[in-house]
């Protein structure tokens, strides 16, 4: 027993142990906070006003710490149980690179709309299988696993770096520049001592709300002169594939890629390209991206409005990381960390985060505020505002509710009426 014990203190088997266990703990850690979190942003990056960069630097902390508590874990474990808890983390490791790579479930993009999880039972069977196999095969087959631990976890490791390498060397301002502004500029917000059109998009506000909200709060006199057209209809569901019929009268034929439709038509045909022609200064307020081309002053709103860059940071790094989660863990865990698009992480940790399309609301009384007299020309302002799109997050009173609310026709209607407090200056 004594020997026993000197040789498990044994400064040898200290070393094999440090070593048999780094490379799954960094597999499982890179998965998540770098290699997850990098792939999220780079083809979602208009989404955060934060780079690639400060992003990942505040990962690099957070994978520290976590690794020295893992490792720190291996270490004290005593010989004998040592390969279990490296196997185990090394199928961690497999399990979130499949789970983020291979078996990537498709559940909509994030709009607002709320996933209907009983749609999906299988894949919650599908992936707890996958996780109970594997966890259970590790620990029975521990002495085989932890021979092949380390090469396949470097062998991962070295995969997924080198397309993110190459993403670095070909395209470095995607890491190193913020997507967009954090708050609204001089620029944007200037409007001409001459003449300007305003055109300001509400998102999925409907007529029958705005009659029914006129009528119930008596709003008449102050809308004197508003002109009503109540025989409308949209051209596709989704909005942003309605604005070429909303600019152009393009309609979207069903064929093709819809953002290159999209592109073309507005930077083909869209009536603002006339408008620049003619010496307009032409400002994009846009829930997406603007056209590529004959635009003056463009400005993408972010997940967070906000002066404080700490703040904003913040916000971004834990918001990635609850999506980064989300797509690494499986089906049942998704739906802890969605949280109704409330999630998880976000409101734990970032500092007045907002969820829904509150920050919109923020965005826009800074502009009426910040709107000044800054030259001669012509200008064309157009403004798209998410609010009243669902998730709705107002409280009666206008102000931020503290979380989403249910999507009924009760608060779709404070949110619209809130979306006409605000633009027409009325009380509430």
């Amino acid at each position: 027993m004594k020997e026993s014990h000197r040789k498990s203190d044994s400064p040898v088997l200290f070393k094999q142990k440090l070593f048999l266990s780094i490379p799954p703990i960094l597999l499982l850690l890179l998965n998540l906070f770098i290699f997850g979190t990098a792939t999220i942003y780079l083809n979602n990056n208009l989404d955060f006003s934060s780079s690639l960069i400060q992003i990942l630097l505040y990962n690099l902390f957070l994978i520290l710490i976590l690794f020295a508590g893992l490792q720190l874990l291996a270490l004290i474990t005593p010989a004998r149980y040592h390969k279990f808890i490296v196997s185990i983390l090394f199928s961690f490791g497999i399990l979130t690179w499949i789970q983020g790579n291979l078996i990537i479930w498709n559940y909509g993009a994030f709009t607002g709309v709320q996933i209907d999880w009983s749609t999906y039972p299988w894949r919650g069977y599908i992936d707890a299988g996958l996780w109970i196999v594997c966890i259970a095969s590790a620990v029975i087959f521990a002495a085989e696993f932890i021979k092949i631990s380390s090469f396949v976890s470097v062998v991962l490791i070295i995969l997924q770096s080198i397309p993110l390498m190459f993403s670095f060397l070909t395209s470095p301002g995607s890491w190193q520049t913020a997507s967009s502004s954090s708050v609204l500029s001089d620029s944007i917000t200037g409007y001409s001592s001459s003449f300007n059109l305003i055109h300001i998009l509400m998102d999925s506000f409907q007529t029958d709300i705005f009659e029914e909200i006129v009528q119930e709060n008596k709003f008449e006199d102050a809308l004197d002169g508003f002109t009503l057209y109540r025989e409308n209809i949209a051209s596709f569901a989704y909005t942003h594939y309605s604005l070429p019929a909303l600019f152009s009268a393009d309609i979207y034929p069903g064929r093709g890629s819809r953002p290159e439709f999209i592109e073309k038509s507005l930077s083909k045909n869209g009536f603002f390209n006339i408008l620049y022609k003619n010496k307009y200064k032409v400002n994009f307020i846009s829930a997406s991206p603007a056209p590529s081309k004959n635009i003056t002053n463009n400005y993408t709103v972010p997940n967070i409005y906000s002066s404080d860059a700490d703040e904003r940071r913040l916000n971004d790094v834990t918001f990635l990381l609850d999506i980064t989660l989300f797509r690494h863990l499986p089906h049942y865990f998704k739906k802890i960390l969605y949280n109704n698009q409330s999630w998880t992480i976000k409101p734990a940790f970032a500092k007045g985060a907002k969820v829904g399309y509150f920050h919109y609301r923020e965005m826009f009384k800074d502009y009426i505020a910040k709107i000044h007299i800054d030259f001669n020309e012509p200008a064309y302002h157009y403004i798209h505002l998410l609010p009243p799109h669902y998730p709705f997050t107002c409280d009666n009173n206008c102000e931020y509710a503290g979380g989403l609310l249910s999507g009924d026709r009760d608060n779709f209607k404070v949110e619209c009426r809130c979306n006409m407090v605000q633009f027409f200056n009325l009380n509430v």
